[in-house]
């Protein structure tokens, strides 16, 4: 092989190492979390009426999600000046655009409006930035009618490459039967950058 195509195997193989490390920690901070509140929290419980969301379970989750994670750094405004994220992030609107040229801007910000914004300023100053010791960046969308069902991951922090669809993705979460829980990715919610992939692509391949 020639070393252009080493280095983009290597590059491959961290990223879907990094996935599979995001996800495994994630699903055991949720499930801990869910088992400590004795699984009577609402925040995304999906019942038969469809998804539910109460404010205050949604706190009270947070809250106890935030002490089974490993966490060095939590900002709550201003994540980047105060070292929680990096500036190399893409405004999610500029990806949909760069992804679809003939798309206006009036249906872009209606895709933005669905309910998974993450515009450069979100991330900076409305959502909750959790940093974990390994570098995993949790951003959690702490307000609004989707509670903390929707959120972001960067699954190696300021190592980079810092793009989506490789290390940066937007993820959902609910259960079902009080004790059934489901992380997945919301298609309307996907943000790829050339190149990239959704995040459980990713968890498929081979490291």
């Amino acid at each position: 092989m020639t070393m252009p195509v080493l280095i983009q195997n290597f590059q491959k193989q961290v990223l879907t190492s990094r996935a599979k490390k995001a996800y495994s920690t994630l699903s055991n901070a949720f499930y801990k979390t869910l088992v400590d509140l004795e699984f009577s929290n609402n925040c995304f419980y999906k019942g038969n009426s469809g998804m539910q969301y109460t404010n205050p379970d949604c706190k009270i989750f947070i809250d106890t999600l935030v002490t089974n994670l490993k966490i060095i750094k939590d900002c709550n405004k201003n994540a980047l000046s105060r070292g929680c994220i990096t500036d190399k992030y893409k405004d999610r609107g500029e990806v949909l655009k760069e992804n679809n040229p003939d798309m206006s801007d009036d249906d872009i910000q209606g895709n933005l409006r669905y309910g998974c914004y993450f515009s450069k300023n979100d991330m900076n100053n409305k959502y909750r930035v959790l940093v974990l010791n390994d570098g995993l960046t949790i951003f959690l969308t702490t307000g609004g009618a989707g509670g903390v069902s929707y959120f972001g991951v960067d699954t190696n922090g300021f190592q980079g490459p810092n793009r989506w669809g490789y290390d940066l993705f937007i993820l959902s979460t609910s259960y079902q039967d009080l004790k059934k829980l489901n992380i997945y990715e919301d298609l309307g919610c996907v943000t790829i950058e050339k190149g990239g992939k959704k995040f459980f692509d990713w968890l498929t391949e081979k490291d």
